[in-house]
């Protein structure tokens, strides 16, 4: 396994997401979940709990043919460089 991107405490930016509405949301990385599988990809991807770092800023994900809406829930690490202090 490569490199992680982030981890526990961390804050970070999604990117990448296959919903748009994703990207730029700003996320602390919360606890680790492991490798899980994602609809878009065919290999298992590490996967953390992340809650979002800002007031008005969510999280969106597809179910069947429904988006759903959450404050915290599971990203990629893939999908979340870690944001640095400059």
């Amino acid at each position: 396994m490569n490199q992680l991107n982030c981890g526990v405490g961390d804050l970070a930016i999604t990117v990448n997401s296959q919903l748009p509405e994703n990207c730029g949301t700003i996320v602390r990385v919360v606890s680790a979940v492991g490798f899980d599988k994602w609809l878009e990809h065919d290999a298992l991807l590490y996967t953390w709990n992340v809650e979002v770092a800002t007031e008005d800023g969510l999280l969106y994900y597809q179910y069947a043919q429904e988006t759903r809406t959450a404050k915290e829930g599971p990203v990629p690490d893939k999908c979340l460089p870690r944001l640095r202090a400059t």
